[in-house]
């Protein structure tokens, strides 16, 4: 039935081309989504861009640098020449950062806030404005879903500055919620919370069966990691106008907070 509601809806994702972003752009791309990836890494971006066209999905792969807001402003313009609407933004592209805060260069951090906070705050100022305009073809409330952390409430060991920019996206969202009460029912803001997630990055770097990862998959009450489809999967219940959500973030954890 999602599918059915979606269907012929555009949405644009970033950091689409590897992990959760790939797992999101592939469960709106089963969903009749049509969907723009943007990554900055063109290898990446062209190899997710032809497995979901293999697919049969109607996806377009653009490069993007996500802290860069002209890069923002020529990826709305090719969405709107390409698809001639925009119904929902993914603000996923992303990075990482493991160690104390006295180690942490000052770049290091700089880069952090770049990628995860502005480029998200980019996102909503572009994007925002077109998903209210596209109501009227839609039928139903829009929505932009910047895609955070667990950790933005738990915080962890040597990951200040990641926690830091995942926490100033739940600040950005707040405020950007109040300001749009007035229109909700045309878009709405919303934050996704996957907590440990089996990407292709983790496996690389410590790999599925590691130990770490095992004692980690313990403090789960599901005692396994997540996959990225899964998280794409709880994106589309987001999405899906006939599930009606009061609150402004949604976990996909299963269940780590609640224990």
């Amino acid at each position: 039935m999602t599918g059915n509601r979606l269907k012929g809806c555009v949405a644009i994702v970033t950091g689409g081309s590897t992990g959760i972003g790939y797992g999101c752009a592939k469960a709106l791309g089963g969903a009749g989504v049509r969907v723009v990836i943007t990554a900055r890494t063109e290898a990446d971006g062209r190899q997710a861009e032809a497995d979901f066209t293999e697919l049969g999905f109607d996806v377009a792969y653009l490069p993007q640098d996500v802290g860069s807001e002209a890069d923002w402003e020529r990826i709305t313009g090719e969405t709107l020449k390409r698809f001639g609407r925009l119904d929902f933004l993914v603000n996923n592209a992303g990075i990482s950062h493991l160690s104390p805060i006295e180690e942490t260069p000052a770049e290091t951090l700089l880069s952090l806030v770049r990628v995860n906070l502005i480029g998200a705050y980019f996102g909503l100022k572009h994007c925002v404005p077109l998903i209210a305009d596209s109501h009227g073809e839609r039928g139903f409330p829009g929505m932009a879903v910047n895609v955070s952390s667990i950790l933005s409430r738990t915080g962890q060991d040597g990951a200040s500055a990641y926690c830091a920019t995942k926490g100033g996206m739940a600040g950005l969202n707040r405020a950007y919620e109040r300001m749009l009460a007035a229109q909700a029912h045309r878009v709405q803001v919303k934050s996704l919370l996957p907590g440990y997630t089996m990407t292709p990055q983790v496996d690389k770097a410590i790999g599925r069966d590691s130990p770490l990862v095992n004692q980690l998959a313990e403090t789960i009450p599901l005692r396994r990691w997540a996959e990225p489809e899964e998280i794409g999967d709880t994106l589309l219940m987001m999405l899906d106008p006939a599930i009606r959500l009061e609150d402004r973030e949604v976990l996909a954890d299963g269940g780590f907070l609640a224990s």
